[in-house]
């Protein structure tokens, strides 16, 4: 098994990108707890006491529900779509957040992946990522595209809660 040397200070490039993804990731919760509060009619500082912090994908159902509740759909927002997406982002978000870089010897970037298993089964059943762990390069060009996403998910949050709030007025 062949194991990369742990890289511990990143390129500037690299950690401007996942910063913006880590504080935008926090917009985005956020947006989606204002919309849970809108719906439960309680102000913010009610809200946070009375409602925990769930995943984004679990969120985004609660959210459908108490819509159904109150007898309000969306014209804008395909739930379903906005919680898988959320899902895809949060995870990847996670992963670069949670995990150690390593660097081949061409200069390659990969995260460490420690969750999971193999899709091939040994002689012993699934072989763990914990046992042997996974390298996911990532390129620039892939975080860009992660912080581009997650700007679209928050953009149409707004939208979603603005639909909300003018359907319960």
């Amino acid at each position: 098994m062949k194991t990369l040397p742990i890289v511990d200070q990143l390129p500037d490039e690299h950690l401007v990108l996942i910063g913006e993804l880590i504080t935008a990731w926090a917009m985005q919760e956020h947006e989606l707890r204002l919309t849970v509060y809108m719906l439960l009619g309680l102000d913010p500082k009610r809200g946070r006491v009375a409602v925990r912090s769930n995943r984004s994908k679990e969120t985004v159902e609660m959210i459908s529900d108490l819509m159904s509740l109150s007898g309000i759909a969306s014209n804008t927002t395909n739930l379903r779509e906005l919680g898988k997406r959320l899902d895809e982002i949060e995870n990847r978000r996670n992963t670069l957040a949670h995990n150690i870089w390593v660097k081949d010897k061409q200069g390659v970037l990969f995260v460490q992946s420690l969750t999971g298993s193999w899709p091939e089964k040994t002689a012993h059943g699934k072989l763990k990522r914990r046992i042997q762990p996974a390298g996911i390069p990532i390129p620039l060009e892939g975080l860009r595209d992660l912080v581009s996403a997650l700007r679209q998910m928050i953009y149409q949050t707004r939208i979603l809660r603005g639909e909300i709030e003018a359907a319960l007025k």
